[in-house]
């Protein structure tokens, strides 16, 4: 019986790595081939250099916690209120604000300062 139980145990211990091999990765990036065209277009005149770009797309709740760590270098608002963001570990993101001016907003509550970043 004890036998049968650490088989079943490494059996599933296994089958557990093999689910997660490959899963290290699942970001969308602005280069992803699954990104809704709408999605694409909203971008606007800024859609050729998001794309070569490669961007992490986040969400609004992922860019405020990044917003206040310490690692944020910097970005730029756009007038299609995507907002880039760039980290001092070379990372660079992507997140489509709520509404217009609202890392500035945010920034204006948490009061913290936004240097580095622009808006177009």
């Amino acid at each position: 019986m004890q036998k049968i139980t650490v088989i079943l145990i490494f059996g599933f211990i296994l089958l557990l790595g093999c689910t997660n091999q490959g899963d290290t990765n699942d970001a969308l990036t602005t280069q992803s081939k699954e990104l809704d065209k709408e999605l694409v277009e909203s971008w606007g005149d800024q859609k050729e250099f998001f794309v070569n770009s490669d961007f992490e797309i986040i969400s609004w709740d992922e860019a405020k916690k990044l917003l206040l760590g310490n690692t944020v270098k910097g970005g730029n608002q756009y007038r299609t209120d995507w907002l880039t963001i760039y980290t001092t570990d070379d990372k660079k993101y992507l997140v489509k604000q709520p509404e217009v001016d609202a890392l500035w907003k945010f920034a204006g509550e948490r009061d913290f300062d936004v240097i580095g970043f622009e808006a177009e």
